[in-house]
């Protein structure tokens, strides 16, 4: 916090992003005694509390430019309000996302998605990518959360390729309920298109 009041004291326009840290292998957090995933989530919970809430991801709040994501794998929980995705919160570039596996649970108020929360003027191009998360869903306390889809939540004048990729949810519910829940614009793979720039296409896929 003081840092964060030093920068804004300084430069009061300055745009700050707070990165949350990914995990180690298993085989570290478990021979370790401080650098371990469970201290790992106890910071990430403490860096949350500095955040606005908005363009969360695991890897990036936001992508700019090309971008490619490839062999990636993710599990744990992401919390926020608006433009809240699996790998990458707000996409304004080209993001190209292949072999990867997000196990992440997800949650917020508005264009939540499970690999990415709002394609924004860009593009989207998923391959071989999967979802098997435990939910994606609205916060509980925001019953009325929009744009909520199992890989992208908001479609804005942007394009999107899905090939060969699966939303496959898993919860802890005894009978096995899979979940993607929100109270407006809710789809399996996407929540809502407000509007294409170009060609778009969904193949080999499955919800």
């Amino acid at each position: 916090n003081e840092l964060i009041g030093f920068i804004k004291d300084k430069q009061p326009n300055a745009v700050i992003f707070i990165q949350a840290n990914l995990h180690i292998t298993k085989n570290r957090s478990d021979t370790d005694k401080v650098v371990n995933n469970t201290a790992i989530n106890g910071l990430n919970n403490e860096l949350s509390k500095l955040a606005n809430g908005k363009d969360m991801g695991a890897i990036a709040g936001c992508s700019e430019g090309t971008v490619k994501l490839s062999k990636i794998s993710t599990s744990g929980e992401i919390s926020g309000t608006k433009n809240i995705g699996g790998l990458v919160g707000l996409v304004q570039g080209e993001l190209i996302i292949e072999d990867v596996t997000v196990g992440t649970s997800i949650y917020g108020n508005e264009n939540v998605g499970g690999l990415a929360g709002t394609v924004q003027k860009g593009k989207i191009r998923l391959k071989n990518a999967g979802i098997s998360s435990n939910f994606i869903v609205g916060d509980v306390d925001q019953p009325k959360a929009s744009n909520v889809g199992g890989m992208v939540g908001l479609v804005n004048d942007a394009s999107f390729q899905i090939e060969s990729s699966s939303v496959i949810h898993t919860s802890k519910f005894e009978d096995n309920t899979k979940v993607i829940s929100g109270a407006t614009n809710v789809g399996g793979l996407i929540g809502k298109i407000a509007s294409l720039n170009a060609n778009s296409s969904i193949t080999k896929s499955r919800v």
